[in-house]
């Protein structure tokens, strides 16, 4: 449980710190720089990631922050700035900056709960108990960035969903770019 928590701590750190930089450089100098600097950014992390895997390199900070499974693969803060990207190039930006806090916040609530107080297990060794922590602070979210409409509650939801079905694929990257995709594909309709 010390090494998750102290994954998830820095999980919290770079996830806020993200956000808050996200949202300063949108106000500020609105979506092309934002979605300039992050793809700069993500570029630098695949290129720190490729020569760590390639390069067999072992870099200070990711010691604390790699997986046993990122370990031969892009890690976590990658995949992060991919889905970043794309949603911010893609989606609405409320919208995106609302998924991509479900991504970090609600997977990271989950995943401590769930590994502290969880007792039933419903998939893949996750629990309602961490699912269900998950969802209401992906409600949480939803409602300070949508107020009280259908969305909020749709997209605390399909996170919520998305995260306890994501195995294989990096849930940073899955609960961002799907939930975004599943609300859009809705107000189409």
């Amino acid at each position: 449980m010390r090494v998750e928590l102290e994954r998830k701590f820095w999980h919290f750190l770079l996830s806020t710190i993200g956000l808050v930089f996200l949202y300063y450089l949108y106000l500020s100098f609105g979506q092309k720089t934002t979605l300039l600097v992050f793809f700069i950014l993500m570029v630098v992390s695949l290129l720190l990631d490729f020569i760590r895997i390639e390069g067999n390199v072992t870099l200070p900070l990711y010691k604390t922050v790699i997986r046993d499974k990122e370990k031969s693969r892009l890690c976590g803060l990658t995949f992060g700035l991919i889905a970043i990207v794309i949603v911010l190039a893609i989606f609405d930006f409320y919208m995106a900056f609302t998924a991509l806090a479900m991504a970090f916040y609600g997977d990271m609530v989950a995943a401590l709960v769930g590994k502290k107080f969880g007792r039933t297990s419903i998939h893949n060794g996750k629990t309602l108990e961490g699912s269900l922590a998950g969802f209401v602070v992906n409600c949480i979210i939803g409602l300070i960035f949508f107020s009280f409409t259908w969305a909020a509650f749709v997209m605390a939801g399909i996170a919520s969903i998305i995260e306890l079905y994501t195995n294989h694929i990096d849930d940073n990257f899955s609960i961002a770019v799907l939930t975004c995709s599943v609300i859009y594909l809705l107000q189409l309709i």
